[in-house]
């Protein structure tokens, strides 16, 4: 299972925005447009994708719970 908040380089604790930085910071390095690795940046919006929904954000921290 891959661990999202590591993607991000975020605690499993951070807010909305403190995501949504992390995110927009990162993305600006692996983006393939900007030279970047396609598989980091599709990593990072998969990452992104499912913690900034609080509902699949919940949903993916029982997951990783139990998979811990």
């Amino acid at each position: 299972m891959v661990n999202h908040y590591v993607v991000l380089g975020v605690r499993p604790d951070a807010d909305v925005e403190s995501i949504k930085s992390a995110y927009r910071a990162r993305v600006r390095r692996v983006h393939p447009d900007v030279a970047g690795d396609a598989e980091a940046f599709r990593a990072l919006q998969a990452a992104y994708d499912v913690l900034r929904s609080d509902e699949n954000r919940a949903q993916y921290d029982r997951a990783r719970r139990a998979w811990m």
